[in-house]
């Protein structure tokens, strides 16, 4: 029995010891606000990143308790956001050297006025230093898995050029037309009509009309460069075709198409270029997004805005 009753109660004291653990565990100090896979992260890391974020010029003091409120909101939900990344870096073993920061912050550099003579250059500031740190880090993370997914290939540029309708190439079309004045949307809709049913030509219309300055003249343009009501009323016309009457400053014309070209061989490859720039940035863009979206469902993260100095406003889109 006494083997029994000892053995019993040591089972009980081991389960309220690891109780008393996990409980511990569960409860952070007053200075932990963000726990990302069980590494804490404290209020002076938010501090330091705050006084990075904020820009020198910010008068915190002209803005309400409730507007401060929400701006320091908003940078708690990035600062979160950046330390789930950083988790993920440092998982990955992700490195960058000091000549890597040190080209990050040349190249970041606003300002071409000189420091002052007590002033250290941006390269030694340490706020800086760590900052273009945590940037890079975040940013070689991203593209490991970014980039993959922004691949784009020449039959994807020929397919959303296509899908985006009134495309770059086809928007480099020259287009030659002839306009006609008509005084009145009555009289160009009875010329439209007759030209229509074949009774009356172009030409003929144009010669049964008061020669006014510029009438029936020939202009030639890339479809793309036209007003907008014209391109729309020519765009799906064949050469020879007459349009329906076209409001344009106040006056009533109709355009005959007289001939069409393809783009200029010259802007095709230029069209192409900025269609797969677009595509692998829109790409590059949903990756990026999924990289932290992933990261959210599968890291175990809690918030604690309890222990921040100031009254946390939720925001649908933050932590």
């Amino acid at each position: 029995m006494r083997i029994t009753t000892w053995s019993t109660w040591r089972a009980t004291i081991v389960a309220c010891l690891v109780v008393l653990s996990l409980a511990g565990c569960s409860r952070p100090s007053e200075d932990v606000v963000v726990r990302i896979a069980g590494s804490d992260v404290t209020v002076d890391e938010f501090d330091a990143y705050l006084s990075t974020s904020l820009d020198d010029g910010w008068d915190q003091d002209a803005l309400g308790a409730e507007e401060r409120d929400l701006v320091h909101s908003r940078l708690f939900d990035a600062f979160v956001e950046e330390n789930i990344l950083l988790y993920e870096a440092d998982r990955l073993g992700i490195e960058v050297s000091a000549g890597e920061v040190d080209a990050f912050l040349e190249a970041d550099r606003i300002s071409d006025e000189p420091a002052a003579d007590d002033e250290a250059p941006v390269g030694d500031d340490p706020g800086r230093r760590a900052t273009a740190l945590r940037t890079l880090r975040i940013q070689k993370m991203i593209d490991r898995s970014a980039h993959p997914a922004a691949t784009v290939g020449d039959a994807e540029v020929d397919a959303w050029l296509r899908q985006i309708g009134g495309t770059a190439l086809a928007s480099s079309e020259i287009v030659a037309l002839r306009s006609l004045l008509l005084p009145s949307r009555k009289a160009a809709d009875r010329v439209a009509a007759e030209i229509r049913r074949r009774r009356m030509t172009f030409d003929e219309a144009v010669a049964q009309h008061e020669p006014t300055p510029g009438q029936a003249d020939t202009a030639e343009m890339a479809l793309a460069d036209l007003p907008a009501p014209v391109r729309e009323a020519v765009a799906e016309l064949k050469v020879g075709g007459v349009s329906k009457p076209v409001e344009l400053h106040g006056e009533i014309f109709l355009f005959r198409v007289i001939r069409r070209g393809g783009p200029d061989p010259d802007d095709v490859e230029p069209a192409r270029a900025r269609a797969r720039r677009d595509l692998e940035e829109h790409r590059y863009l949903q990756a990026s997004r999924r990289v932290l979206e992933d990261l959210r469902a599968s890291v175990e993260i809690e918030i604690f805005p309890e222990h921040l100095p100031f009254g946390y406003v939720p925001d649908e889109g933050g932590p």
